[in-house]
């Protein structure tokens, strides 16, 4: 399912659909909750993933993009 909009990464790659989103989390993130934001960017993703309501998928994608911003991702 595409991304409402297209997240370039300064180390390289971009982030395009849920799934790029999903593996870019995992990759980065793992199984460590690092902070509330992370925790709750990933069960935004997760809820997008179940329900791929458009809704939902920019709700995850948002959180997403403020989240690698923070972390200066992007």
């Amino acid at each position: 399912m595409p991304l409402p909009q297209t997240l370039r990464l300064k180390r390289g790659g971009e982030l395009r659909t849920l799934g790029d989103a999903g593996r870019f989390a995992l990759d980065r993130y793992g199984s460590v909750i690092k902070s509330e934001g992370v925790e709750h960017m990933l069960d935004l993703l997760l809820r997008a993933a179940e329900t791929g309501r458009e809704g939902d998928v920019a709700a995850a994608t948002d959180q997403l993009k403020h989240t690698l911003m923070a972390s200066r991702e992007i």
